[in-house]
């Protein structure tokens, strides 16, 4: 179950889980280990029917702490393009996890569907005030 079933907390990062049903294999790229079970929770309670995989990665979080958001993005960018090399599996869509991961955005360079909470959540919301 979702950590959140109150309908009248607003999770940033719902909008991002929902947009997976359209996938069947996705890598979830995670840079904290506190990250993994809440995400894993809200991916299953949005969507049963796509294969998650994580992917932790550990010494971009240690970049981010020491401020130097270049070598946290790179870092992410990396690893995934690293893992998705020699991975025999294939996915359809990759995530970012935590809203401070969306930076990498500008440094990945992949073929399939990168999602990221603050995006989504903007996406989301720019249509409910439509």
């Amino acid at each position: 179950m979702d950590a959140y079933p109150d309908n009248r907390v607003f999770r940033v990062d719902r909008p991002m889980a929902e947009q997976t049903i359209g996938y069947s294999r996705i890598l979830v790229a995670v840079t904290l280990e506190s990250t993994i079970e809440p995400t894993r929770s809200l991916l299953e309670s949005s969507n049963n029917h796509s294969q998650f995989e994580f992917l932790f990665i550990p010494a971009a979080w240690e970049h981010y702490v020491a401020g130097s958001m270049r070598a946290f993005n790179s870092s992410i960018a990396n690893t995934i393009t690293e893992h998705r090399a020699h991975s025999t599996n294939r996915y359809d869509a990759i995530l970012l996890a935590q809203a401070s991961m969306a930076y990498a955005l500008a440094e990945c360079q992949f073929d399939i569907t990168v999602l990221s909470s603050p995006q989504s959540c903007l996406n989301y919301l720019e249509k409910q005030l439509e």
